[in-house]
């Protein structure tokens, strides 16, 4: 079970962290699903089907977490476009009006949970295929 779990009460968890006699604490309250955050998530997903899903429900959990809050919170329409656009949120939680590189990663992560999470998710693996087309329209 990672600690930062429980030092994270939110899905998207803080981009930095660092070490303190105490175990970990952020280091800032910058959020993304870009730079510094794609993989993150990814390893979320992967780990919880590496470990199975009995034993690592609560890595399935914090990413479904994470992209309902991602959704919520991050994700907005642009008003000519009619794109799918997603932002990071800074240290006050003021929105960066900028697309990070490496969300181009999100849509295949995304695609892998919804072809994966088992039955009682079918609902949400549908929602984060449909997010994931959006997306890749952007």
């Amino acid at each position: 079970y990672d600690t930062r779990f429980s030092l994270n009460p939110s899905g998207i968890f803080p981009t930095s962290w660092k070490s303190t006699r105490n175990g970990i604490e952020p280091l800032s309250q910058s959020k993304s699903f870009g730079a510094e955050g794609d993989s993150f998530y990814e390893y979320l997903l992967k780990t919880h089907f590496a470990l199975g899903a009995q034993t690592a429900s609560v890595y399935r959990d914090r990413f479904i977490l994470a992209f309902d809050e991602l959704v919520e919170t991050q994700s907005f329409i642009h008003k000519q476009t009619e794109l799918l656009f997603i932002v990071a949120k800074g240290e006050k939680d003021e929105i960066t009006p900028k697309m990070d590189q490496f969300v181009c990663f999100l849509p295949g992560t995304l695609m892998l949970a919804s072809r994966n999470l088992d039955g009682k998710d079918a609902k949400k693996a549908r929602e984060m295929e449909i997010y994931a087309k959006d997306l890749m329209e952007t």
